[in-house]
């Protein structure tokens, strides 16, 4: 399988870089015993734009049949606050159409691409109180009433 095995193509444009990838032309396998499962990891490819401050990832998790494609933005801070972002991405895209993950990709790589917005947008969401909902039941209204 390894010698038909090609990187996927992608449309990078300036200001971003490749950190690593191993993103290939490949559909998740239908055979749970199929080989092909060694290209789908959580490390599958990091794209990084300096001026933007924003990483783009692409992981398979969790590992196996019932995994997914995860894309995910994330806003790129200092080294020391980076573990926070990575938990708490800008946005978060699960998908197990490789297909899609390149359209989300090309859509995410355009030029013209506000990320300076879509960072404003995210920490005014983060700076909201979380709603708290309740659970309405008798169980829970009697335990609560006593």
């Amino acid at each position: 399988m390894a010698s038909r095995l090609r990187l996927q193509p992608l449309r990078l444009s300036i200001g971003w870089k490749v950190a690593w990838n191993s993103f290939y032309e490949l559909d998740p396998p239908t055979d749970r015993k199929s080989g092909d499962w060694l290209y789908f990891s959580e490390d599958l490819l990091l794209l990084a734009n300096t001026s933007a401050r924003v990483l783009l990832d692409v992981s398979w998790r969790p590992y196996g049949r019932k995994g997914r494609f995860v894309l995910s933005v994330v806003n790129w801070l200092g080294v020391g606050e980076m573990p926070e972002q990575w938990e708490r991405p800008m946005i978060q895209v699960r998908t197990r159409s490789r297909k899609r993950v390149v359209r989300q990709l090309d859509a995410w790589l355009d030029p013209d691409r506000d990320w300076a917005a879509l960072k404003r947008r995210a920490r005014d969401a983060q700076a909201e109180p979380l709603r708290v909902t309740y659970v309405r039941s008798q169980k829970l209204y009697e335990a609560t009433v006593d």
